[in-house]
C-alpha cells in the first residue's frame, strides 16, 4: 500500500509540476490541467518532480507519434467482443488492480495487435481515474493457454518492445509485475523476445509459469482469479468492464484533449 501523502506537500508539488510542464511548451493551456489529472503523474513517480514533467512530455508525444494507441471504447469492440482483455472486480492483497489479456481468441486476420495494445491503454486511463489505483499501481497477466505459436510470431520484436517502453516509461501508472502463465513453452519464447529487447529492469517485472500454477496463486489469491487462471471466481468475462469504459467515454477524450498542442 502507498504511503500517506501530506496535503502541503503534494500543493507544492503540483504547482512545481504545472511550472514544469508550462515550461516545455508542449501544450495550449496548462491551466486546464486540473490536481486530479496531474496527481496520477505525480504518484506514478513518486512525487519526483523532473521524472513526472519528463513522463508527461512523453505522454503527450506518444499521443502525437502513435494515434492508433489512442482510440476510444466505442472503436475497440471488437476486442472485447473476443473477450480478450478485462479488468477483474478484485484487487490484490497489495490493492493492485488486475488486469488480465487472453490473447487465445485474438485473429491478426480481423485486428492487428495493436487494437489489443490500444484496448490495454484505454482500460489503464479508465484505471487511472480511481485514485487507489494511482497509488498502488495495477498488475497485468497474459494468459497463454490456447494461444498458436503462429499468434505469437506475428507479434513482432519492437511491438513487445514498444508496450513494455511505453507502459513503463511514457504512461502514469505503476505496472508493478506482468505475469506470463499457462503454457511453459510459449512463455519461454515471450521470454526470450523480451529480454533481447528490454533492459534488465523492466526484464524483472515478469514473472513466468507454465499450467502449474501453484507458485502463482502463491502471489495472487486464487479466490479472487477466474476460473481459466485456476481462480474461484467464476469465469472470465469481459461484459462488464467494457460497459465501465464506454460509460467513461466522454471523460477519456476530456482527459486526452489535454494533451493537445494546439
Amino acid at each position: 500500500m502507498a504511503a500517506k501523502e501530506d496535503p502541503e506537500q503534494v500543493k507544492k508539488a503540483l504547482c512545481e509540476l504545472r511550472r514544469g510542464i508550462e515550461a516545455k511548451a508542449i501544450i495550449k493551456d496548462v491551466s486546464k490541467l486540473t490536481d486530479n489529472f496531474l496527481l496520477r503523474f505525480l504518484r506514478a513517480r513518486n512525487f519526483d518532480i523532473e521524472s513526472s514533467v519528463t513522463t508527461f512530455v512523453k505522454c503527450a508525444k506518444t499521443k502525437t507519434k502513435v494515434p492508433e494507441l489512442f482510440l476510444y471504447p466505442s472503436e475497440l469492440k471488437m476486442v472485447f467482443d473476443d473477450n480478450i482483455l478485462s479488468v477483474l472486480k478484485d484487487k490484490t492483497p497489495k490493492g493492485e488492480s488486475i488486469c488480465v489479456i487472453r490473447l487465445a481468441n485474438w485473429s491478426d486476420e480481423n485486428y492487428d495487435y495493436d487494437c489489443i495494445l490500444a484496448a490495454a491503454f484505454v482500460t489503464l486511463e479508465v484505471l487511472l481515474m480511481d485514485e487507489e489505483v494511482q497509488r498502488n499501481g495495477c498488475i497485468q497477466i497474459l494468459d497463454l493457454k490456447d494461444v498458436d505459436f503462429d499468434q505469437l510470431v506475428s507479434i513482432e520484436g519492437y511491438q513487445v518492445k514498444r508496450l513494455t517502453k511505453i507502459f513503463n516509461k511514457f504512461l502514469p501508472v505503476r505496472i508493478c509485475d506482468i505475469y506470463i502463465v499457462n503454457d511453459e513453452k510459449k512463455a519461454q519464447l515471450m521470454a526470450k523476445k523480451l529480454k533481447e529487447r528490454v533492459s534488465e529492469e523492466e526484464f524483472n517485472k515478469f514473472h513466468f509459469y507454465g499450467t502449474d500454477l501453484t507458485g502463482f496463486h502463491e502471489e495472487i489469491p486464487a479466490k479472487i482469479l477466474p476460473t481459466e487462471l485456476g481462480g474461484e471466481a467464476g469465469d472470465f468475462n469481459c461484459d462488464e468492464w467494457y460497459k465501465t469504459l464506454l460509460e467513461n467515454e466522454d471523460k477519456i477524450r476530456k482527459n486526452w484533449s489535454l494533451f493537445d498542442s494546439e
